[in-house]
């Protein structure tokens, strides 16, 4: 409700007018006998009972009148807001909603864009789309999709208004999660639901705070004959007090302190600290936030060695938390991360050809780059990729440039040392389009992959540039020989982290079992490719060696990546508090067609027990951590072809009160008539003022 001039209500002052006239009137003198009057001369006494509220009820009904002649006086100006479809010619809608339920979407309101008891971003989302339902009728179509990543239909195109309202009442249930966002691929799943719909009029209507960390404008789909809006602008804007966010990433032991990484999208950092906290309460130290934090930072935490044993992972549950103290920011679900030790095998293996070996005339271009980054992990050169899962025990991580395939061995080996916690790199090239008789990439790659020639530049696309970083440089031909594709099947398994200008997958990667798999579309050799001698190369290694010291043997992973076993093995997934209790129920494991997988959508910490087929079950503790991207609660920018806030295509409709107000007001009337006819039609008197009452004289 909004009152554009609330003078009007000064009407209600009126309400006293009622009051005072019930305390002025004067009861009629009760007659009491007193028995000695009897022997005096009668005289005309004269008896005033002191003036009280009588008719309460009656009172209450004109002070009502009064209110509502207050209300009926300003309703020209007073509305209530809300929206629904608007329709071209009556005809039928075909209707998307696209609701975010990333981590961002937690952030709180501003109170002026509070309504209808929304106090976060998600929130309004959902009162909208409760909007939105009530406006259909029948032949409209409706679907909903999930844009936290990853985007997900959770209701098939259907007529059934009830089924729409059911389902987005289960989303409020549900709440936000701590998701990524996928926007583009909630977008284009929705356009590509309608599009083959009869409708003509197709609509994607967005409930999101469009901050996802790109910088590309959300446009609508070519060639799907859609419409995209995004109605709700309070979605947009900042949150109150000028608050950002701060979230702890991950936090690993390290001698006799504890390295906490960060990601912080905040104008200030005010008196804000990290701090070791056990699960008992028990602090084990405290630093201060730098003066400016950058985007992502790092601190250490100095620990007393003697109670470093005290916070590594024990009985199945983390006995520590890294914890962001101080200042309140926008979203307090991120603010906290289990310590976990890193990976028991911290090395990183690297194979190249002995073709690379020798043009260079010494260590090959990866082993250099990873030496350079002083990251601590030792690097050890081998020659092959091994054959046996023994020889890969000493390994967190391997990066493997351009590999003729594997052999039937080493493809064992590296499927079960994967399984177990390991990070495969692998940089494909011509040799990966040449295999030889017997060698495969199996099970990683079930289908062949091409070598191409490419024409004109191709680089890194800036808007998905993943763990290339801000490093890329313009469009250059990193490819000058060729490029290695993917073959279409392969690649729906697999999460695009990175992408050509042309939108063909540059880096793949996936998890598999306690590990992960990525594979790069071109070599390393600086003779192929010129990926090496640019600098996002070494955002790229970076990030796989932070991933494969980090990750301790399945220990950590981005919220909405998944666990993946095999599909005659058991998993199970159970949350874990602050306290390391058991927080709720197991989470669902989804069947798949190479396994099954636990996908958590809740950051934290988490006790994961895989019963291998016939083996002994293992329990492990590991973490979910945040998105960086989705601390920064920034909203990207919109194509003009999106239609936003009041220029979209839905009407805001005005709910008239005047003349509600009106009917009310006569009610009333209606009701104090026949209060006062009951008065006087059983026996109530009229009112009299200063009433005199004379008793007949006594008997002698």
């Amino acid at each position: 409700m909004r009152l554009l001039v609330p003078l009007g209500l000064l009407v209600a002052l009126a309400v006293v007018g009622p009051l005072i006239a019930h305390l002025l009137r004067r009861r009629r003198p009760e007659e009491r006998l007193f028995p000695a009057a009897r022997l005096v001369p009668t005289a005309p006494p004269i008896a005033r009972r002191r003036a009280h509220l009588e008719d309460r009820w009656l009172l209450l009904v004109r002070a009502l009148a009064v209110l509502a002649l207050a209300l009926l006086a300003t309703s020209p100006l007073v509305r209530c807001h809300q929206l629904s479809l608007d329709r071209r010619g009556g005809a039928s809608v075909a209707l998307a909603l696209v609701i975010d339920d990333s981590m961002s979407m937690r952030a709180e309101l501003p109170d002026h864009a509070r309504r209808a008891g929304a106090k976060t971003r998600f929130q309004l989302a959902i009162v909208a789309a409760r909007e939105l339902a009530s406006s259909l009728r029948s032949g409209d179509v409706t679907t909903i999709v999930m844009a936290g990543s990853p985007a997900r239909v959770v209701l098939a195109p259907t007529r059934e208004a009830s089924v729409v309202r059911a389902a987005i009442e289960k989303l409020a249930q549900e709440g936000a999660a701590d998701r990524a966002t996928d926007l583009d691929g909630a977008i284009e799943i929705a356009s590509a639901a309608l599009a083959e719909l009869p409708q003509p009029d197709r609509r994607v209507v967005v409930l999101s705070d469009l901050a996802d960390g790109s910088s590309a404008p959300i446009a609508a789909p070519e060639g799907k004959g859609v419409k995209i809006e995004t109605p709700i602008d309070a979605l947009r804007e900042p949150p109150p007090n000028g608050l950002g966010d701060c979230a702890v990433i991950a936090a690993t032991p390290d001698n006799d302190a504890v390295r906490v990484k960060l990601a912080c999208a905040i104008t200030s950092v005010g008196q804000r600290a990290v701090e070791i906290v056990g699960t008992d309460g028990t602090s084990f130290g405290r630093v201060a936030f730098p003066a400016a934090a950058s985007p992502a930072f790092e601190l250490a935490v100095p620990v007393d060695p003697s109670k470093s044993a005290m916070l590594t992972p024990a009985d199945g549950r983390p006995r520590a938390f890294a914890r962001i103290v101080g200042e309140k920011d926008a979203i307090a679900s991120d603010d906290s991360a289990p310590i976990l030790g890193a990976a028991t095998a911290p090395a990183i293996g690297v194979v190249v050809a002995e073709e690379e070996i020798v043009a260079t005339g010494g260590a090959p271009v990866l082993e250099r780059a990873l030496t350079a980054l002083q990251s601590g992990v030792p690097i050890k050169p081998i020659p092959a990729a091994p054959d046996r899962e023994v020889d890969l025990a000493g390994f967190a991580g391997l990066a493997i440039d351009d590999p003729a395939g594997f052999g039937p061995e080493s493809r064992l080996a590296l499927a079960k040392w994967v399984d177990g916690g390991g990070v495969l790199l692998v940089a494909l090239g011509p040799r990966a389009a040449s295999l030889p008789l017997g060698n495969a990439f199996e099970p990683f790659l079930t289908r062949p992959v091409r070598w191409e020639k490419v024409s004109g530049p191709l680089g890194v696309d800036k808007n998905k540039a993943g763990p290339f970083g801000d490093a890329v440089e313009p469009p250059a031909n990193l490819a000058p020989l060729g490029r290695a594709i993917f073959d279409r099947e392969d690649e729906t398994r697999y999460v695009v982290r990175t992408a050509w200008t042309n939108g063909a997958p540059l880096l793949l990667t996936r998890a598999s079992g306690q590990g992960e798999v990525w594979f790069v579309a071109l070599p390393f050799a600086p003779d192929v490719s010129d990926l090496p001698v640019k600098p996002s190369f070494l955002s790229l290694v970076d990030a796989f060696v932070s991933r494969a010291r980090d990750r301790g043997a399945g220990a950590r992973l981005l919220v909405g990546e998944p666990w993946v076993v095999g599909p005659a093995d058991a998993i199970e997934v159970v949350r874990l508090d602050d306290k390391g209790a058991r927080d709720g129920d197991p989470l669902a494991v989804e069947t798949i067609a190479d396994g099954r997988r636990v996908r958590p959508g809740r950051i934290g910490a988490y006790l994961v027990t895989v019963t291998p087929n016939g083996g002994a079950a293992r329990k492990d503790v590991r973490a979910v951590a945040p998105a960086p991207a989705e601390v920064d609660l920034r909203s990207r920018p919109v194509a003009p072809s999106v239609a936003t806030g009041s220029q979209s295509g839905l009407q805001r409709t005005t709910a008239e009160l005047g003349p509600v107000l009106a009917l009310a007001l006569v009610l009333l009337a209606v009701i104090e008539l026949l209060a006062r006819g009951y008065r006087l039609a059983f026996g109530a008197h009229p009112e009299q003022e200063g009433a005199v009452e004379s008793l007949p004289p006594p008997p002698l």
